[in-house]
């Protein structure tokens, strides 16, 4: 071929690649690939670089590369994408093998420079972060989409939960609030947040760091956690063994299975009650609170949530979820939580609120974005507080009645209400009322009950959903939680300085 065929071949490719091929174009393209065997050759080599960059976009966006303009198109990735999957593998061999059959040009020189730096850079993969679950990301300069292979750098994980599989076999799951850096395959720190641990005998002598400690695993299974809020880490062994050091005081220590601590700036390696995952996970969160806020979730002591439809059929509820629904039918859904206040027993408090985590997403795209008002009820009678989360139905449930909004006014009291906007449907909503306060004080059991209902809208045929919180057996998000500011007399804070500076003292001894 002539040089201007093959850039008049170029060119065409480009358009039909961007979606911009004309009729007349495509017929001359179809002609010459049929009857030119170099056309073909060097149609082949053009589509399957771009196959093949298309590919790999996500790393190449990740080091800020600018594509080659006549080979990588964003415009139209339909035709890329389906390049990708039938010529992958032949542009996989040009890209390593450096046979473009481009013209022998700078076109083709940038092209190879560009193709190696991606291999270089793909190289340097260190994990790959394969599972997600209801995450929400905030400023990472790694990838976040599913599958997506890690090079060293920063996730930052708002809440939710997410696992990394480091090449070396070492598994790390990530939940709720956590700044986590990846630095090799054996190697990852922890900036704030928990984390659990897995590491097979294959990544033996996996590393996790915080800023005040550094663990080293032996082939077994360990959460661990920082708090930024007291400069805390805290290492738990679920099995195997791990070495902790803490370089400040130049202390280390071997923890076996069972064996949990906390190691603080001035003092390492304060013993701790021995939890299960999932208890743990929650202590972290409680412990990054300030010193005077106590939270207490449905998943506590005595705690318990459920969500009741009138129709009584199962298939309309879900576990995880605490449902409600507004509408006419008897398809309408309450929830119900209780709370034991059991932490709060003889406290004084204030500023009470109730924290509700929105799972809506499951249903938001089936409805219009209208705002969305939730009110919240007290159960006044309080021997109606001791209802079972396995047994309660609409007919039994606490002072219900048929009204899809209200609750008998002879036993229970309302606490407030929170509209939410239409275009959310994730996140916390939160009721933060001077009511729920006092309904809190004026227990006498230890036990509260709350009822949950929609207010507005009521279902129509544009707004025929469910609305949904996660419950106490969601597997990821932050059940429903009361948070109250405790009043500390300056002897409390005395008695609590006392008792922390003992447990020092007495760690120190033991060194």
């Amino acid at each position: 071929m002539k040089a201007s065929d093959q850039s008049k071949l170029a060119e065409a490719i480009d358009r039909m690649i961007d979606g911009d091929l004309s009729a007349d174009d495509a017929r001359w393209l179809n002609q010459v690939l049929l009857n030119d065997e170099e056309a073909r050759s060097l149609y082949l080599d053009l589509a399957g670089a771009n196959a093949h960059l298309y590919l790999h976009w996500p790393q190449l966006e990740q080091q800020n590369i600018e594509p080659p303009p006549a080979v990588v198109h964003k415009k139209n990735p339909f035709w890329s994408r389906n390049a990708a999957l039938v010529l992958a593998a032949c542009a996989s061999v040009l890209v390593i093998a450096g046979s473009y059959v481009f013209t022998g040009n700078s076109e083709r020189d940038a092209l190879t420079e560009e193709s190696s730096a991606m291999v270089t850079r793909v190289s340097r993969t260190v994990a790959t972060l394969t599972s997600c679950n209801d995450v929400q990301w905030g400023e990472s300069t790694l990838p976040t989409t599913l599958n997506s292979p890690l090079e060293p750098g920063r996730l930052r994980l708002k809440q939710g939960q997410c696992t990394i599989y480091f090449e070396s076999g070492a598994v790390v799951s990530l939940r709720g609030d956590v700044d986590f850096e990846l630095t090799s395959k054996m190697v990852a720190k922890l900036h704030s947040g928990a984390a659990l641990v897995t590491v097979p005998p294959s990544a033996r002598g996996f590393e996790v760091s915080t800023p005040n400690i550094k663990a080293i695993d032996f082939g077994t299974e360990f959460l661990i956690s920082f708090s930024q809020f007291d400069n805390t880490s805290q290492v738990q062994v679920l099995s195997g063994e791990v070495q902790v050091w803490h370089p400040a005081s130049g202390k280390a220590r071997g923890l076996s299975v069972g064996e949990a601590v906390r190691i603080t700036p001035e003092h390492a390696f304060e013993k701790m009650e021995f939890t299960g995952s999932d208890e743990y996970f929650n202590r972290v969160e409680q412990e990054g609170l300030p010193r005077n806020t106590l939270r207490m979730s449905t998943a506590m002591g005595r705690g318990r949530d459920a969500s009741v439809v009138q129709s009584n059929i199962p298939r309309l509820l879900d576990p995880a979820f605490v449902l409600v629904k507004n509408c006419r039918t008897d398809y309408r859904r309450k929830g119900y939580l209780a709370f034991d206040l059991e932490p709060i027993h003889d406290q004084e408090f204030k500023n009470a609120r109730l924290i509700l985590t929105l799972q809506d997403k499951n249903w938001s795209s089936t409805r219009l974005p209208y705002d969305v008002v939730y009110s919240v009820f007290g159960i006044t009678d309080e021997s109606l507080d001791d209802w079972s989360a396995d047994d309660i139905q609409w007919e039994n449930a606490p002072a219900n009645i048929d009204d899809a909004a209200e609750f008998a006014p002879e036993q229970s009291i309302k606490l407030g209400s929170v509209r939410v906007l239409g275009a959310i449907d994730e996140g916390q909503v939160i009721l933060d009322d001077p009511r729920l306060t006092e309904f809190l004080k004026a227990d006498t059991n230890g036990v509260v009950t709350l009822g949950l209902v929609r207010d507005f809208p009521v279902s129509t045929p544009s707004y025929s959903t469910v609305n949904g919180f996660a419950s106490r057996r969601h597997a990821t998000q932050l059940p429903p939680t009361l948070e109250v500011e405790l009043l500390l007399t300056e002897q409390t804070e005395t008695q609590t300085e006392a008792v922390s500076d003992n447990g020092s003292d007495e760690a120190s001894a033991a060194e």
